[in-house]
C-alpha cells in the first residue's frame, strides 16, 4: 500500500482522461447499457471504463507509474515480446469512479466490476472521498452506503445550497473522511442514509463532531439507487424531505405597525416591512436580515408563500457569508406560520366589523336595477378598464363564474401582451382578493400537487400564459379547466415507511383570465375555454394614450377607483350560487355546420346562466328554487358572447382577421372599392404596420384565399380582396338560428348585435 505523500496524482489524473474516453468510445456499449440499468448518466457524473487495455503495447517506462500505484499488477510470467513485464490491470472491465483529495486531486478509485455474475467493487487503496471532500461551508452532510448510492443522489437534483454528500468505504469512515469532517466548523446536521447497522459509524461521528446525527433507514432495506429506479427522482425527493431536523428554539414575533415586524432569531435579527396582504396565496415582504455576531446584512424581497424561491434566494445570498443557511430558512419558516396566524386574526377581527352597511345597500341597488349590466359597466370603466366595452363586461362575468356552476374560462387574445395582461390585472381586481390566485411562472408539475383547497372555488389569473406554457404544465391546466378535477398517481410514503403509489386529486372548481399570444392555436376545442378578442382599433389605442396621460398628470382620481372597485366587489359577494332553469334551451342551438357547433352551444348555454345568476335578484323562482332565465338574459348574453363564437370558429387567428378588417376598410376607401388593388408597401403604411406583420398576415390571407396575390416580386406585388363576406354570412346565420323560435322571443337582429 503506497504512503498518500508518494501518490502519483498526474498519472491517475492522466489515466482518468483515458477511462473516460473509453466509455465514451462507440465499442463501449456494454458498460453504458449497464448505467441505464442502474439509472445512472456518465456525462453528468463524468464515469469511466476500464477496458484493461490502456497500457497494451507501451514500454516499461510507461507501465512503471502505474505499477507502483497498483493499478497494473505484475503476474511474474513471461510475456510474449522482449522486455514486456505481463500483468494484470485493477478493477478490469469496470465502471471507474474517482476519488479525491482536498485538493481536488485524483489519488484512488473504486472499479465496479458489472460483467462478473455476482457484481463486486473494489478501491485501489484506502486513500480519497467519493466525489469529493465536503466543501468547509457545509451545513448538511449526506453519508451513503456506498460509492453507487452517493453517485445517485449527486445525479438527482436533491441537494442544496451548503449540502454535501459523500461515500463509506466498505460501510467505514476512513482517516481521509474523519479528517474533512473534523474541518467542517459550519455543519450543524450529519444525515446517515444507510440501509445497515451504523452505530459505530454513529459513535466514530459522536468523538469528532458536534452536529446533529439523523440515522435515516431506507425502505425496504433498499438501497438508494434501488429507491430511485423504483420511485424516480421525485420519490426520493419526498424521501429526504421527510427526514426530521431539529427546528433550534427562536424568540417572538412582534408587529410594531400596519406596515413594520420584527423577529429574533438564533443568531440574527430580522427586521421585516409591507403590508400583509388579504389574498392567502401572496406573504411579500421586505427583509433586512442583520447578524447579531458581525456586520454582516442581507437586504431583500421574499415571498414567504414561495418556498423554493425563498431557499434559492437565501442560498445565493448567504454563500459567501458566515450567516446559517439552514437555520434562516428554518426561522423564515416559523415568520411565515406567525403570519398566517396574524391574516386569520386581522380576518376575524374584519368579519367582527362586518361589511359596509352603505356599500352593500349600493350593491343590492344595482343588483335590482333594470339597467344593471349598464350601470356594472359603467364601474368597471370607473376602476381604470378603458375601453373595451363589450370584452370587459364578457371577462369580468366569465372572472366571477367560479362561484357558480357554471364556470368559464377567457382567454384573452393579445399581440401586445403588456397590454393584454394589463386588461386582465385590470379585471382580476374587480374580484375580492382572499377569491383570487395569481400565476406568473410554473413548473411542468405545479398543478398536480395543489391538494384539495388551493385554488378550489377561486378565480386564477394567469397575466401571461407564457410562463405556464413553456414548461408543458399547460396541458395539465387544460385537463383541470374542462373537468374540474385532475387525478395523477403519485409515490407516497406510508406509516410504515414504504413508499406505494396512490392516487391525488386536485379540485379545481375554477374559473380562470389569461392572456395569451397563440391562443386559438393552443386552446381551440378546449370545452369551457373562451376565446376573447381585445379592441385593437386606432380609436382604442387613442383612448388609452389620453388616459395614460390623465394618470401621469394626476387627473385620475385614485380614490373614486377604489370605491368602484369596492362596489363591484360587494355586487359579486351579493350573488349566491343558485341553479338555474331556462325555459327557451332549445333556441341556443347554433348551426351543426359551424365548427365545434356542440361546445360553443354549451359554453353559450352556460353563459346566459351566468346573465340570469346577476339578475337573480329580479327573477322568479320555480318550485325547487331555480331561477329561471328570461328572454332578456338570452338577448344580452347572445350579445355579449356572439364576438367570442365568431373568434373560436373563425378560420383566421385575431390578430390576422383584425389586419384583414382594416384592409377591408382601406379597401373601400379607395378610389376603386372593392375592386382596389395595394402594393405591400401601401398596406404597411396605410394601415400602420411593420413589414414583417404585414407579409405574414398578407400570406395567411392568401394561403386561406381571402385575398389574391398578383404581379412579380422583381416587378411588384399588389393585393386585392376577393372573400368580402364570408364572416358575416356566418354570424348572420349563427343569429337566424338562435332567434328562430321567434316565439315565445326573437333574440335580436343583425343590425341590433
Amino acid at each position: 500500500m503506497n504512503n498518500i505523500d508518494t501518490i502519483n496524482t498526474e498519472a491517475l489524473n492522466s489515466l482518468y482522461v483515458t477511462f473516460i474516453n473509453g466509455l465514451l468510445n462507440h465499442r463501449a456499449t456494454e458498460p453504458r447499457d449497464f448505467l441505464k440499468t442502474i439509472g445512472l448518466d456518465y456525462r453528468k457524473l463524468y464515469l469511466g471504463f476500464n477496458s484493461g487495455q490502456f497500457h497494451h503495447n507501451r514500454d516499461e517506462a510507461f507501465k512503471q507509474p502505474y505499477i507502483d500505484l497498483g493499478v497494473l499488477i505484475p503476474t511474474g510470467g513471461k510475456g510474449n515480446a522482449k522486455d514486456r513485464t505481463p500483468a494484470t490491470v485493477f478493477a478490469q472491465k469496470s465502471i471507474i469512479f474517482p476519488l479525491k483529495n482536498s485538493r481536488g486531486e485524483i489519488v484512488s478509485y473504486y472499479g465496479y466490476r458489472f460483467v462478473l455474475k455476482e457484481p463486486i467493487g473494489e478501491y485501489l487503496n484506502d486513500y480519497g472521498i467519493y466525489p469529493e471532500p465536503p466543501s468547509i461551508r457545509t451545513n448538511r452532510l449526506f453519508i451513503t452506503d456506498n460509492v453507487i448510492d452517493c453517485a445517485t443522489l449527486c445525479q438527482c437534483n436533491i441537494l442544496e445550497n451548503k449540502d454535501s454528500v459523500l461515500a463509506l468505504k466498505d460501510g467505514k469512515l476512513t482517516d481521509d473522511i474523519i479528517t474533512s469532517i473534523e474541518q467542517l466548523n459550519r455543519l450543524d446536521y450529519i444525515v446517515l442514509l444507510t440501509a445497515s447497522n451504523v452505530d459505530l459509524v454513529v459513535d466514530k461521528l459522536n468523538d469528532i463532531t458536534d452536529a446533529k446525527i439523523v440515522s435515516q433507514s431506507l425502505i425496504d432495506n433498499d438501497s438508494l439507487n434501488e429507491m430511485y429506479l423504483k420511485y424516480g427522482e421525485d420519490g426520493l425527493l419526498d424521501f429526504i424531505n421527510e427526514i426530521k431536523l431539529e427546528k433550534s428554539e427562536v424568540e417572538g414575533f412582534i408587529q410594531i405597525s400596519d406596515d413594520e415586524y420584527g423577529f429574533k432569531g438564533e443568531d440574527v435579527t430580522y427586521h421585516i416591512y409591507g403590508m400583509l396582504s388579504t389574498n392567502p396565496t401572496l406573504m411579500e415582504f421586505d427583509f433586512e436580515i442583520k447578524s447579531d455576531f458581525s456586520t454582516d446584512s442581507i437586504i431583500t424581497k421574499l415571498d414567504l408563500k414561495d418556498t423554493d424561491k425563498v431557499k434559492e434566494t437565501i442560498y445565493l445570498e448567504t454563500e459567501e457569508t458566515d450567516f446559517n443557511c439552514n437555520q434562516i430558512i428554518l426561522e423564515l419558516d416559523v415568520i411565515k406560520s406567525e403570519f398566517e396566524a396574524l391574516r386569520i386574526k386581522q380576518k376575524q377581527i374584519q368579519k367582527e366589523r362586518g361589511f359596509s352597511v352603505k356599500q352593500n345597500k349600493v350593491a343590492k341597488d344595482v343588483l335590482t336595477s333594470s339597467n344593471l349590466f349598464n350601470q356594472l359597466n359603467n364601474l368597471i370603466e370607473e376602476s381604470g378598464v378603458i375601453g373595451e366595452e363589450k370584452s370587459r363586461l364578457l371577462l369580468f362575468i366569465i372572472a366571477t363564474s367560479f362561484k357558480f356552476k357554471y364556470n368559464l374560462h377567457a382567454v384573452v387574445h393579445a399581440l401586445d401582451l403588456e397590454l393584454g395582461s394589463e386588461l386582465v390585472n385590470r379585471i382580476a381586481k374587480l374580484i375580492p382578493e382572499n377569491q383570487q390566485y395569481h400565476l406568473d411562472i410554473t413548473t411542468s408539475r405545479t398543478f398536480r400537487y395543489y391538494g384539495n383547497s388551493c385554488i378550489d372555488n377561486k378565480l386564477l389569473v394567469i397575466p401571461d400564459y407564457t410562463g405556464v406554457t413553456s414548461n408543458n404544465a399547460i396541458n395539465d391546466l387544460k385537463r383541470l379547466q374542462a373537468k374540474g378535477v385532475l387525478v395523477n398517481d403519485a409515490p407516497t410514503k406510508g406509516k410504515d415507511g414504504i413508499l406505494t403509489t396512490e392516487k391525488k386529486e386536485v379540485l379545481g372548481h375554477t374559473s380562470s383570465i389569461g392572456c395569451c399570444k397563440n391562443s386559438k392555436k393552443i386552446f381551440e376545442g378546449e370545452p369551457r375555454t373562451v376565446l376573447v378578442k381585445m379592441d385593437t382599433s386606432q380609436e382604442q389605442v387613442q383612448r388609452q394614450m389620453e388616459y395614460d396621460c390623465l394618470v401621469m398628470s394626476g387627473e385620475v382620481d385614485n380614490k373614486k377607483q377604489d370605491k368602484a372597485i369596492e362596489l363591484v366587489r360587494y355586487i359579486v359577494n351579493n350573488i349566491q350560487s343558485l341553479e338555474v332553469v331556462n325555459p327557451f334551451a332549445s333556441a341556443l342551438m347554433l348551426p351543426v355546420t359551424i365548427r365545434n357547433a356542440r361546445m360553443l352551444s354549451l359554453q353559450l348555454h352556460s353563459f346566459v346562466s351566468l346573465v340570469t345568476l346577476f339578475h337573480q335578484h329580479q327573477r322568479e323562482k320555480d318550485v325547487l328554487g331555480r331561477v329561471i332565465t328570461t328572454k332578456e338574459d338570452i338577448q344580452l348574453g347572445v350579445e355579449l358572447f356572439l364576438d367570442a363564437i365568431m373568434l373560436s370558429i373563425d378560420d383566421l387567428d385575431a390578430g390576422t382577421r383584425d389586419f384583414f378588417d382594416r384592409l377591408k376598410e382601406q379597401m373601400l376607401k379607395e378610389p376603386n372599392g372593392q375592386s382596389s388593388q395595394l402594393s405591400s408597401l401601401d398596406i404597411q403604411r396605410k394601415l400602420s404596420v411593420s413589414k414583417s406583420h404585414a407579409n405574414r398576415f398578407l400570406k395567411t390571407l392568401v394561403d386561406n384565399e381571402y385575398v389574391r396575390k398578383e404581379g412579380h416580386r422583381n416587378l411588384g406585388l399588389s393585393y386585392t380582396v376577393t372573400n368580402w363576406d364570408e364572416l358575416s354570412t356566418v354570424r348572420n346565420l349563427i343569429i337566424n338560428k338562435v332567434g328562430e323560435s321567434s316565439d315565445p322571443f326573437k333574440a335580436g337582429s343583425p343590425e341590433s348585435l
